[in-house]
């Protein structure tokens, strides 16, 4: 075997940094496209090492029990690279430093995408950020090692669409155009090249769960990184080769299920399953039919529960993304034997220009109780579950910014005491950035037999929530479709806004006459809310009867048996 091609004068293996985020970092079981390009570097006979700060893949959470959350100012010093969530603002404030210490002469830089998505910033600040790691890199070299360093810069891939997501599409092809025509056009320096991942990393069918690169994803991010490096750099003698097989994610039955009561309700446990990417848990009370889903990326769930003497019982399996499940577990169960603390009341949500605002009433809390400690706040992003941020709180109130303008985020409070967390209680979910969304029209109903209506009107983005009025003419019977229901009842409420598209939601009529009903729409953005649109009804009521000569007639008798005796 001839000797290694070195990439630039190193006398040793030539040194390569890369600055990225999850896409990059991987997680536990994934190869990562990073050493499926180590694998290229050997083929192509160069001597090539990989360094940074960080090693490996992100581990697995860990199944510990809950905590109270932090308040802000406590949060755990984030070391860069971040692997979840990392951003291009953050870590050009410290990449001068880790390039000072590791020393590469190849850097490829792969971010952006969490700063579209996450933190909501503009096409042209995301690049900003993006050209001042490379500044950063570039000015550290020349400082420390008198010579010149190689950077490729990866495009933001464009993630699978999903629901709530906005103009995110459209912000991605901003920042990759802006990047195309200043790198390509040479205004960056000449040792700076674009890799297109946009074009090459489809991550509608190479990534696990829409944006992070599965097997195939994988490979064909390292192709992307080869190609550049082969006709921009003469590096290497031909681009990376994707095998036709590849290997397969296994995703077998959690073993060892065990559910086991605790303060806040009961805690679930299972033997974790290496390269797991998380798993899926349903709950449900004993008796009941509909599942309850939960999807945890530790080999631990504890279910708030706040029924006492109630039993539940748990399934779980294994998640190889959206795509790749394994078997469901055989069902384990336990009853709660405490008293869970209760969530505060009365709460309250306002949407923000970069977030949102929540208040509440405090709990009434009972001598066992225990003392009140804090507040957890929950705010998650609708559609996107990995999206979630937790603060800790003391008094009535918060105020969240940093969020993605145009999505939509629910809120969700709980007591923290001396005893432990509590029930949560929900507030109405906000679109971040909007304000009042105008009044539903063109509603329209339809029949379905005589036991439900199906209600839809014209959607409108900036709606979160819809809330139904539903009136009976004849009785003056009325009822507004405002509360979640308990575990095994049709989902009412909240109905999610989707789209400017047509909505539906069916009303199930129970003991009322479909036709004698009417029914009103409003739009809400957190608390507040558009008027409420005309009243309608069904317009067909049913037809008058009549017999014809074909017509069945089935005519059933009640008597009561006389006595013999009676004439």
């Amino acid at each position: 075997m001839s000797q290694p091609t070195p990439i630039t004068g190193h006398n040793d293996r030539n040194r390569i940094m890369v600055i990225g985020d999850s896409i990059s970092h991987g997680r536990e079981g994934d190869y990562t496209w990073r050493y499926r390009l180590w694998q290229w570097f050997g083929e192509q006979n160069i001597n090539v090492g990989f360094f940074g700060p960080f090693e490996g893949t992100e581990p697995p959470l860990k199944p510990e029990p809950p905590r109270p959350p932090r308040f802000p100012g406590e949060e755990e010093e984030i070391r860069w690279p971040r692997v979840d969530g990392g951003q291009a603002k953050q870590v050009r404030a410290s990449v001068r430093d880790e390039v000072k210490r590791w020393r590469p002469n190849l850097c490829v830089i792969e971010l952006g995408f969490n700063d579209l998505a996450l933190g909501g910033d503009k096409p042209e600040k995301v690049v900003g950020n993006i050209k001042g790691i490379v500044e950063e890199v570039q000015q550290a070299v020349r400082e420390n090692f008198e010579k010149e360093v190689r950077i490729l810069v990866a495009d933001v891939p464009r993630r699978k669409p999903y629901p709530g997501m906005g103009n995110l599409a459209e912000r991605i092809e901003n920042v990759d155009w802006i990047l195309r025509k200043q790198i390509e056009g040479g205004s960056w320096g000449g040792e700076v090249r674009l890799v297109r991942l946009s074009e090459q990393y489809d991550c509608c069918n190479a990534a696990y769960d829409g944006l992070h690169p599965n097997a195939l994803g994988e490979f064909q991010i390292a192709r992307a990184v080869s190609r550049v490096l082969v006709e921009e750099f003469a590096i290497g003698q031909s681009p990376l080769t994707i095998p036709v097989e590849l290997p397969s994610r296994p995703v077998p039955t959690p073993t060892n299920v065990t559910a086991v009561p605790e303060p806040s309700g009961i805690a679930v446990t299972w033997d974790a399953v290496y390269g797991a990417f998380g798993y899926d848990l349903r709950m449900r009370a004993v008796g009941t039919e509909e599942w309850e889903y939960h999807h945890t990326r530790s080999n631990r769930l504890d279910a708030t529960l706040c029924t006492r003497g109630q039993a539940w019982e748990f399934q779980v399996r294994t998640s190889g993304g959206d795509s790749v499940k394994g078997p469901w577990s055989d069902s384990v169960s336990a009853v709660p034997d405490t008293e869970t603390v209760p969530p505060p009341r009365n709460i309250v949500t306002h949407a923000t220009e970069t977030g949102l605002i929540a208040t509440w009433d405090p709990p009434d809390l009972g001598e066992s109780a225990g003392h009140l400690d804090r507040y957890a706040v929950i705010v998650g992003h609708e559609y996107c579950r990995n999206v979630v941020f937790v603060y800790g709180v003391r008094g009535e109130k918060v105020e969240v910014n940093s969020l993605f303008p145009g999505h939509r985020f629910y809120v969700k409070v709980k007591t923290w005491t001396s005893v432990g967390g509590g029930c949560p209680a929900e507030g109405y979910p906000v679109t971040v950035g909007r304000g009042i969304p105008p009044t539903p029209g063109d509603i329209s109903l339809e029949a379905m037999g005589n036991t439900a209506i199906e209600i839809s009107w014209t959607g409108h983005p900036d709606a979160a929530w819809y809330s139904i009025w539903v009136r009976e003419q004849r009785s003056g019977w009325e009822t507004r479709l405002q509360h979640n229901p308990g575990p095994g009842a049709r989902p009412q409420w909240p109905y999610p806004a989707q789209s400017a598209d047509r909505e539906k939601f069916v009303f199930y009529t129970g003991d009322k006459m479909p036709w004698n009903l009417e029914f009103s729409v409003a739009a809400y953005n957190g608390r507040d809310g558009s008027a409420w649109s005309e009243w309608v009804s069904l317009s067909d009521h049913p037809p008058d009867v009549s017999i014809e000569n074909t017509d069945s007639i089935v005519i059933r008798l009640l008597y009561k048996a006389l006595d013999d005796h009676t004439n």
